[in-house]
């Protein structure tokens, strides 16, 4: 009960997951807090929720470097690539984002 309670009151207190993560990233967009951006991109790099796509689209949105990087890093395999690429969100990154996916392909093989 009391959990429950505390997570009505505060949207991130069971941490950050695949629900809430835009809502934390619309309130630091719209305060303008930076330092808040750089803890996303933190709980991002860890998060087992996320889905990659949706961590890589955050990173080209907002150009965090550290994030892009880790996220293509655990593109492991081809078919790593080709799920990603099957994705209807893979078409709205930059295409920098995609040459970088790409070249990551190439290096795995």
């Amino acid at each position: 009960m009391q959990k429950t309670f505390l997570a009505s009151l505060d949207p991130f207190f069971d941490g950050i997951n695949a629900k809430n993560y835009m809502d934390l990233v619309k309130v630091a967009k719209f305060f303008g807090v930076r330092a808040m951006h750089f803890k996303i991109q933190e709980l991002l790099m860890v998060s087992t929720k996320v889905a990659l796509i949706d961590k890589i689209e955050y990173a080209d949105e907002n150009g965090y470097e550290k994030l892009m990087k880790s996220s293509i890093e655990r593109l492991k395999t081809g078919a790593d690539i080709k799920n990603l690429h099957g994705c209807l969100k893979f078409a709205t990154l930059k295409e920098t984002t995609k040459l970088r996916i790409m070249q990551r392909f190439l290096d795995i093989y």
